[in-house]
């Protein structure tokens, strides 16, 4: 259903989540299992921050699955698990600086959390359908002033752009 790439500790690592629910930690150096975690539900996306070695994972119900990685235990395990006020979570984005999580929702709406809180910050409606992905730029554009910027990309074939480093 979804993979996503990270450098951990200079080593290169793959989680890869299928759709009955398991999510495995792949060492890519060993090209080995480390280890994996069953949720419930079908995995729609998910991401990780390896600083904190925490990810998230979204799915078509109302929760949001918070993940650990613990390499002393070498194990993956469910942290905790939030809701959402609309069913169905097609793109999670953690911004690079670990701050702001990104939802992209079947509804339409980008909801935005703090990373490290899970608290609501705010909920973007621009769009009308499901929404694709959700990309954080670094880069800014020097002509507007940004530092950088959030794109969003949805089913109704609009792309829009969202200045979240300067708020």
């Amino acid at each position: 259903m979804v993979i996503k790439y990270f450098e951990m500790e200079g080593s290169p690592y793959l989680l890869s989540a299928y759709e009955s629910g398991h999510i495995y930690l792949w060492d890519l150096k060993t090209r080995k299992i480390r280890c994996e975690l069953k949720l419930d539900g079908t995995p729609m996306d998910m991401d990780f921050d390896p600083l904190r070695r925490i990810g998230v994972c979204g799915n078509e119900s109302h929760e949001l699955t918070v993940f650990k990685f613990d390499s002393v235990a070498n194990q993956l395990s469910v942290e905790k698990k939030f809701g959402i006020t609309n069913a169905g979570v097609s793109r999670a984005s953690i911004r690079p600086d670990g701050k702001i999580l990104a939802l992209g929702c079947w509804d339409g709406r980008v909801r935005l959390f703090s990373w490290k809180t899970l608290k609501p910050l705010a909920v973007l409606s621009e769009h009308q359908q499901t929404i694709h992905d959700v990309y954080f730029m670094k880069e800014g554009i020097s002509s507007v002033g940004s530092a950088g910027l959030m794109a969003v990309a949805g089913k109704d074939q609009r792309i829009s752009l969202w200045d979240v480093y300067n708020s």
